[in-house]
């Protein structure tokens, strides 16, 4: 991620991670929806309505306020090809969990996007929708959009007290199904396999489509572009990272939902402790005008490898992996008796940071 506000991940809803696709859209629209072959109610109403909560100020004044409701905006975008079709969110994913028959199928693709400072509300409609609908076209899916505000934690002090805390950021959940949707006698109907999307870079490749690392590149600069469009002219936002913008500073990791709550309640994280310390390693390389030596023989995601197949050309990224380390497999351990607090919060970040001062210069 840059430092100018952009954020787009992209994760597979599946089955083999138990994942149901109505349980997603219900939540992602602040709907109730029923999984009608499991009979299970999805109910995410709330998510939809203007709740209020018990304050209580410096003074110990008590008062309330209302929390706008989470979901902002939804919609449902068809290709356009396809035309008008009558298509309900409880419909149309309960074909997908319908015809989705393996026990480790793919029901969706989720593209979870954060709209940077300058784009007003009004904007942010047209943004989603324009970005969904140029997806749905490309790969002739179903897409469902929805808007929402800053999620609001209210931390309980005491037994009366509540204090409500807020984050920034309005984002946008963008689920394409995967399968393509079109027209049909009886409405719509489902392909019989699954969209191109979702295909191995090898077939794609065959048929003459960028591979799985240029296509998410796509979807990136997309999002990157449109948004551009619509900022103000002394704001924009890059896809690229850090080191592909030539910015010289070490990215942190992004906290979530889950651990944001633990901080406002006190607790760490392994996650959290990481930040600091890059927070610290990057003051002290802007202080004292040091550079970042990445030592791979010049790896960077700028270039790929560009074939020609049956006449088409075609991109596939070059992989060659960085030297990294996963945070979810280290574990805190209590620490001997003798070790204090602040010991062991230097412990824990020297294990975290030392697979990356081997990428700086010394000093």
């Amino acid at each position: 991620m840059n430092n100018k506000g952009f954020h787009l991940s992209v994760s597979a809803v599946s089955k083999a991670k138990n994942h149901s696709v109505l349980a997603k859209s219900a939540y992602n629209s602040g709907s109730k929806l029923i999984d009608k072959q499991l009979g299970e109610i999805h109910d995410y109403t709330s998510k939809a309505k203007d709740k209020i909560l018990n304050l209580v100020d410096s003074d110990g004044t008590k008062y309330t306020q209302v929390i706008e409701k989470n979901v902002m905006h939804t919609a449902l975008i068809t290709p356009t090809l396809a035309g008008n079709l009558a298509v309900t969110r409880e419909g149309f994913w309960n074909d997908i969990e319908r015809i989705e028959t393996r026990k480790n199928a793919q029901l969706g693709t989720e593209i979870d996007v954060m709209f940077p400072d300058g784009i007003t509300a009004d904007q942010r409609i047209v943004l989603a929708e324009r970005y969904a609908q140029t997806l749905s076209d490309r790969y002739n899916v179903l897409v469902d959009v929805a808007i929402h505000r800053p999620h609001s934690h209210e931390k309980h002090v005491g037994e009366v007290e509540v204090v409500e805390l807020t984050s920034r950021n309005f984002h946008a959940h963008i689920l394409l199904s995967s399968r393509e949707i079109v027209a049909d006698v009886e409405g719509y109907a489902l392909s019989a396999r699954k969209n191109w999307l979702q295909w191995s870079t090898e077939e794609r490749l065959s048929k003459g489509l960028n591979g799985r690392g240029d296509e998410l590149k796509y979807q990136r600069q997309l999002w990157a572009d449109m948004a551009n469009k619509l900022l103000p002219e002394n704001k924009s936002i890059s896809e690229k990272s850090y080191r592909e913008q030539g910015i010289n500073r070490l990215p942190k990791m992004k906290l979530g939902k889950s651990l944001y709550k633990d901080i406002l309640k006190g607790k760490r994280s392994v996650i959290h402790e990481y930040n600091e310390t890059i927070d610290e390693i990057n003051a002290y390389i802007e202080e004292n005008g040091l550079v970042i030596e990445y030592d791979d023989k010049g790896r960077i995601d700028l270039e790929s490898n560009v074939q020609e197949i049956d006449g088409v050309t075609v991109h596939y990224k070059k992989r060659k992996p960085f030297a990294r380390f996963e945070l979810s497999n280290i574990r805190l351990v209590d620490p001997a008796a003798e070790l204090t607090p602040l010991l062991l919060k230097r412990t824990v970040s020297l294990i975290v940071m030392r697979p990356m001062i081997k990428h700086l210069m010394s000093f």
